[in-house]
């Protein structure tokens, strides 16, 4: 286990680059990239281009780019060095991206070639910003030309670079562990997006606290040090885990260059078999119901069987070897986090022996709060307690246990940048972080009941957790999501979005047949549920719900008084 000398990311990309200096660090899945002595080498030549353009300690640098070798460099080349790295969702919309980058006080910004076209207009309107190619970190010409560069050719020409030499200015950086290293900007699912603050100390801290997850190199055999990266890394959940946390474990990361889907993903997890991967509930989630439990239903027979505890365990043992072999065969942790997992699908997973491993956290702590590895996985709960973060359950009611979760430790944030008032709001008298989030914890364990804005107050103050009905609906065949909101009449209304084309080979070409299988589904969850949270009414929704980069759905935007987004049933 690597010790820093100080908890910056100065010494963090100094001591991984020492420990681990010939092995492949950062590259796409075709091979192209850098080995830990050439990141570091990289990192080094991205700063001399900011530093010549006259970016110094303290200014903030904008990273809109997608996964890449590229990315890893332009982020530590900023945050390494001194400065603060903004990274920006590749999906936010040109007008985020300038006021985030106008918000931030970004004076530069590292750019991505496939993002330029959409994003060109606001640089008119930015006159003071220095734009950078992220492939190579070349300045972009006044007519706005890619100067792309080569990995090869990139490594050739900072090859004469002393690899000594980058260490020791590196480890001489008078970067403080409270400094700022970067400013996330979040999505979220109930408004604005907030600046969050995330120090050195607190990357760096929750890297060190995450150390078991995944497990340590030592634990495994190396051929499954392979990392698959999938999700953005302008995500803290990416970034910290994905990235940071398998760089201090000495991982080789791949990157896939093309646009991910199925069929450019299955081959290049059967080519690369990775070890350790990250996704969020919707990918797994899609596999079990569109393939998994589709086969399982086509049949009679095993579609009745499916619903006997002894058949279903062994159908899902056999199931769930076959989507280990479909992921490469030699994964030992694959990382489910930023929603819910549905209790069906970690059913399906934990009953299949695939090594899943749930984790729970938030931007503003770093992000994690809580993880597992697959050898510690318990049903249901969304992780263990983890060393240096503290965790405690606020004004638990008495009967269950539950309450709001607050966090203490050196992952959580500084605070929202130029955002005092909401900082203030966030902590508590005595200095715990306000979660928002519901929960319990039994045995080190903790258990997410909800959000905390999301619950809803039954006729009799029963507390009705909108997220619970939603997983049982979406156990339903054709159901893609679906959201539980409160009516006028201060009754549940569930608004569903579906797999019409599935439907339709189904049931045939018609509205009646949507909004009677709907009816079916809503018949069907109230038989489950107790009479204070039942579902009153229901809506077919038509268009997908929007949601965040996680995958979350924006709930604000379908709350009653917003303009009605479905057909009424």
């Amino acid at each position: 286990m690597i010790q820093y000398e100080k908890r910056t990311l100065s010494c963090f990309i100094a001591q991984i680059g020492e420990t681990y200096r010939a092995q492949k660090a950062v590259t796409f899945e075709e091979g192209d990239g850098f080995t830990y002595e050439q990141l570091l080498k990289a990192v080094d030549a991205f700063d001399g281009v900011l530093t010549a353009a006259g970016i110094t300690k303290g200014d903030k640098v904008g990273l809109l780019a997608t996964n890449s070798p590229w990315w890893a460099a332009a982020y530590f080349a900023a945050a390494a060095y001194g400065r603060v790295i903004v990274p920006i969702l590749p999906d936010f919309t040109a007008a985020d991206v300038e006021n985030i980058l106008r918000h931030s006080e970004s004076k530069a910004l590292f750019l991505s070639s496939s993002l330029m076209h959409k994003n060109r207009e606001i640089f008119s309107r930015l006159p003071g910003l220095k734009v950078f190619a992220v492939d190579g970190a070349a300045a972009l010409s006044d007519g706005g030309a890619w100067p792309s560069v080569s990995f090869d050719e990139f490594n050739a020409r900072t090859y004469s670079a002393g690899f000594q030499a980058v260490i020791e200015r590196l480890k001489m950086q008078p970067t403080a562990e409270e400094d700022t290293a970067a400013i996330i900007y979040t999505s979220g699912t109930t408004g604005s997006s907030k600046g969050v603050m995330l120090t050195h100390r607190n990357l760096v801290s929750n890297v060190i606290s995450a150390r078991v997850i995944p497990p340590q190199p030592e634990t495994i055999d190396t051929s499954q040090n392979a990392s698959l990266s999938i999700l953005p890394l302008s995500h803290t959940y990416e970034c910290t885990i994905g990235l940071l946390t398998t760089l201090n474990r000495g991982c080789h990361i791949h990157y896939i260059s093309k646009p991910l889907a199925p069929a450019t993903l299955i081959p290049v997890m059967q080519r690369i078999r990775p070890g350790i991967m990250l996704s969020v509930p919707l990918l797994i989630e899609k596999i079990y119901r569109k393939s998994i439990l589709t086969t399982i239903n086509k049949k009679a027979l095993t579609r009745t069987l499916y619903r006997w505890p002894p058949v279903r365990k062994l159908l899902n043992r056999v199931a769930g070897k076959k989507m280990y072999r479909l992921f490469g065969g030699n994964l030992v942790f694959f990382g489910i986090g930023g929603a819910p997992l549905a209790p069906d699908v970690e059913l399906f997973l934990r009953e299949g022996k695939f090594p899943y491993c749930l984790g729970y956290g938030l931007t503003e702590t770093s992000p994690l709060v809580v993880g597992s590895n697959a050898s510690d996985q318990r049903y249901r709960a969304t992780g263990h307690l983890i060393d240096d973060v503290e965790v405690r359950i606020a004004d638990a009611d008495p009967k269950t246990g539950e309450g709001e979760i607050q966090v203490k430790g050196p992952n959580v944030m500084k605070g929202y940048f130029k955002d005092p008032e909401r900082t203030a709001e966030v902590f508590t008298e005595d200095g715990w972080f306000r979660t928002g989030d519901l929960g319990v914890l039994k045995k080190d364990y903790l258990y997410i009941r909800g959000r905390l804005k999301n619950v809803i107050l039954g006729a009799s103050g029963e507390n009705i957790y909108p997220e619970s009905i939603e997983a049982m609906i979406n156990e339903f065949e054709f159901v893609e999501d679906s959201l539980i909101i409160e009516d006028e009449k201060k009754t549940l209304t569930a608004l569903v979005h579906l797999n019409t084309e599935e439907l339709k080979k189904k049931f045939g070409d018609s509205a009646q047949a949507a909004g009677d299988y709907i009816k079916h589904i809503v018949d069907e969850v109230n038989k489950r549920l107790s009479n204070f949270s039942k579902i009153s009414r229901s809506e077919h929704q038509k268009e997908p719900f929007e949601k965040t980069a996680t995958h979350k759905i924006k709930r604000f935007l379908y709350s009653r008084d917003s303009k009605n987004k479905g057909e009424k049933k």
